[in-house]
């Protein structure tokens, strides 16, 4: 009897003990508070990971989540920002407010926030401020792909200026120059003057969506469907 009760209370200690460092803003920034398929937790230098078994497993500074096929993990974090890891993704967390993601689709909904404190998102051509708002970002091995659905998001090159295209405004410009001048080549030059500017950080308002090449080109694409689909189930938890 006294060795079972020696024992629970071992396990209460260590229980206890575990829960405070998960519960300890000092390390803690959030919890995997749902989650489907394979979903690996690494700690700082540990390239094996630990498999998810349970809801609400906290993450500590430093942590990596990964995503495998056909899985998700719902992350909250301390101040109640929302994520979501889509299938076959990765985000690392150095910090509760300063994330880095370098594969796959990942989901952000950023509770507001002051101008001391902001919040943002590490690629490796970009990156991304917001002080409240919602936005995903897609890496792959090509590209980057930044979504805002609603709010603002500062997107600042890492490298380098961005070549920035601005599709809309260039249909309508360079209709209005076709019409202005049959110098082809006064044409070509304004054209390239006032629609590729070359600029080290830009802003992105709602319902705007751009890819950014290695190249660290810059064009607005449209929203597709799969990514409105993901920010309604991000609007659920």
């Amino acid at each position: 009897m006294k060795n079972i009760i020696f024992f629970l209370l071992i396990v209460f200690f260590s229980f206890s003990a575990y829960s405070a460092q998960n519960l300890d803003n000092e390390s803690c920034v959030g919890w995997i508070i749902d989650f489907k398929g394979i979903v690996k937790i690494y700690k700082e230098n540990d390239f094996r990971g630990s498999v998810v078994k349970d809801n609400n497993t906290g993450i500590l500074k430093g942590f990596a989540i990964k995503t495998g096929l056909k899985s998700e993990a719902k992350v909250d974090l301390i101040d109640d920002t929302k994520i979501i890891l889509t299938e076959k993704s990765s985000a690392i967390f150095p910090k509760y407010n300063d994330i880095l993601t370098d594969n796959g689709t990942v989901l952000f909904k950023v509770t507001k926030r002051d101008e001391i404190q902001g919040f943002t998102v590490k690629t490796k051509t970009a990156t991304i401020g917001v002080k409240g708002t919602q936005f995903a970002v897609t890496v792959d091995n090509s590209s980057v792909k930044v979504f805002c659905k609603d709010g603002s998001v500062s997107v600042k090159s890492l490298k380098g200026e961005f070549k920035r295209y601005v599709k809309k405004e260039l249909d309508d410009y360079s209709q209005f120059l076709k019409d202005q001048f049959k110098d082809y080549s006064k044409y070509k030059k304004e054209l390239k003057e006032e629609f590729i500017k070359f600029v080290k950080e830009f802003d992105m308002k709602p319902d705007m969506a751009v890819v950014i090449s290695d190249t660290n080109e810059v064009k607005n694409i449209d929203f597709p469907e799969n990514i409105n689909e993901l920010f309604e189930e991000l609007n659920k938890f």
